[in-house]
């Protein structure tokens, strides 16, 4: 017999409403940014006395346990994106369509058995369409409620907004006025919303008046569009900037180290200026910190060219 969910609201359910529950959560394996908004929201989870168990791969995990010590895992496989480089991000996800729509078949299953065995009362998905029960009530947190996709290309919104509306509920990592991320964010086709505002883990740290005065690039997003940002803004790198970049790419770091998230973040909460892609959680973060910024779009991501030239004006 289905288990019933009275302690869980039914319709406009926000991360506030849930307390003193089981919640199954998994971030998209899109870059860093994904895990990095998590952060934040497994953490008022955790706030409000919620058991939260993180659905991800070993690198997702390794970032959320600089964060956590009391967080469960099961190990979960990443959707199988690979990027060619060139910035044609739509044909690279096309040629891959067969075995990311088999990958969404077996992750609706592996769910299913996850929401059994662990008694789940709540599936929170960050942008995986198929990370979702047919058990419990399933959130799907995003910032993009429509895609910018081209016009001969209606048929990805068409699939998209198809996925999204299987879910209960719908968080939108921004406001109702959709101020950071514009068009994307609009509720244009009555789904069920909650604007949740947006979320950085910045919002951990108490805030400073310290001087800052370091420039600090950050290289994100795919490995190899990662390599290609490193390459394009090394000659502007002086004496006293940072880098923060994956393992192995950062200039003239022989040995490969990497400065660990958390001490990324304190690189980040001393910079006076930060250069890097204009992804959304980053967008978050800046607006979060009111550091200046030099941005610029990924090739060929049309939702980085939108936010660009969105808050450029």
């Amino acid at each position: 017999m289905q288990q019933e969910f009275v302690s869980l609201p039914k319709a406009q359910m926000k991360p506030a409403d849930l307390q003193k529950t089981r919640i199954l959560l998994s971030p998209l394996n899109w870059g860093s940014g994904h895990v990095a908004r998590c952060i934040p929201l497994v953490h008022q989870l955790i706030q409000q006395e919620n058991r939260v168990l993180v659905a991800c791969s070993n690198e997702q995990r390794v970032i959320f346990q600089a964060y956590f010590n009391q967080l469960d895992f099961i190990e979960h496989a990443p959707y199988p994106f690979h990027f060619g480089g060139r910035g044609h991000f739509g044909w690279d996800l096309l040629r891959r369509g067969g075995a990311l729509r088999k990958r969404l078949r077996e992750e609706e299953m592996e769910v299913s058995r996850y929401v059994k065995e662990y008694n789940i009362d709540c599936v929170i998905s960050d942008h995986r369409y198929g990370f979702i029960s047919d058990r419990v009530p399933s959130v799907f947190v995003t910032h993009q409620l429509n895609l910018p996709a081209p016009w001969f290309a209606f048929w990805v919104q068409k699939w998209h907004h198809r996925l999204i509306r299987r879910f209960q509920h719908i968080w939108v990592m921004d406001d109702a006025d959709s101020r950071l991320a514009g068009a994307l964010s609009e509720n244009r086709h009555e789904f069920p919303v909650s604007y949740i505002g947006p979320f950085s883990r910045f919002q951990l740290y108490p805030r400073t008046s310290e001087e800052k005065t370091s420039t600090v690039f950050i290289a994100s997003g795919p490995e190899i569009y990662a390599r290609q940002f490193i390459a394009m803004q090394h000659e502007y790198f002086k004496e006293g900037d940072t880098w923060i970049a994956p393992k192995n790419l950062i200039p003239g770091d022989k040995e490969g180290e990497m400065h660990s998230w958390r001490e990324q973040d304190q690189i980040i909460l001393q910079a006076k200026k930060v250069v890097a892609r204009c992804g959304y959680s980053t967008l978050m973060d800046l607006d979060y910190l009111h550091t200046e910024a030099e941005l610029s779009a990924t090739p060929g991501q049309r939702e980085q060219a939108y936010l660009l030239k969105f808050h450029k004006k």
